[in-house]
């Protein structure tokens, strides 16, 4: 009975030292936000193997760092790609406005109009 009340003591200190501030959601990595191992089985992995613990977590993040590159990336292509239809649509409204003989305030309404829709 004495060894499983030391066990029960032992186990709740390593389950209250994981009380910590958690990772964020896309965190890829054991660790928290600190960059300490986060639960009790990654503080044991990281006393036990330090040498390996980090250069998985530093695989990791070295993979996050990737995506979130290429994330960026094909962000900023879309973007553009936006950008330029845009004007496309803008070229497309203003002959759409001429075929209709549209002039003035008349013309400049139906391509804001156009616009606003593209928007």
């Amino acid at each position: 009975m004495r060894y499983l009340s030391q066990i029960c003591s032992v186990a709740l200190i390593f389950m209250l030292g994981a009380c910590g501030e958690p990772a964020p959601a896309a965190w890829t990595a054991n660790l928290d936000i600190n960059c300490k191992p986060q639960d009790p089985l990654d503080k044991t992995y990281a006393a036990l193997s330090p040498k390996k613990f980090w250069r998985e977590q530093e695989y990791d993040l070295g993979n996050l760092l990737k995506s979130g590159q290429k994330n960026l990336e094909m962000s900023t292509k879309v973007l553009e790609d936006s950008v330029s239809q845009k004007g496309e649509y803008l070229q497309l409204s203003q002959k759409a406005a001429d075929d209709l003989g549209l002039s003035g305030s008349a013309r400049s309404d139906h391509i804001r109009n156009n616009i606003d829709r593209y928007n």
